[in-house]
């Protein structure tokens, strides 16, 4: 049986113009991925360059993050969030 690291994908905007994204939730996902090394997969996705993988997780406002378990979705945060909210979530993960 193939076990699938839990992963946490950020969608956003390379381009966008909004303060608060590019100050604190970049910064954020960036720190998950350091604190969970090897534990939980981090990525980004560029929502203008990826329409079509935003589309098939109905990505409607930005920042979104979602959080895959065993290649399905598993929760979704839309909007800022505290680092604290993905921690927690992550951490009841195992």
């Amino acid at each position: 049986m193939l076990l699938l690291l839990p992963a946490v994908i950020a969608f956003g905007c390379a381009t966008t113009n909004n303060k608060e994204y590019r100050a604190y939730a970049a910064p954020t996902i960036e720190k998950l991925a350091k604190d969970y090394a090897g534990k939980v997969k981090v990525g980004k996705v560029d929502t203008d360059a990826n329409r079509d993988v935003s589309m098939r997780y109905g990505i409607s406002a930005i920042p979104t993050v979602i959080l895959f378990k065993n290649g399905e979705v598993a929760q979704k945060f839309v909007g800022l969030r505290q680092e604290k909210e993905f921690k927690e979530v992550l951490d009841a993960q195992g």
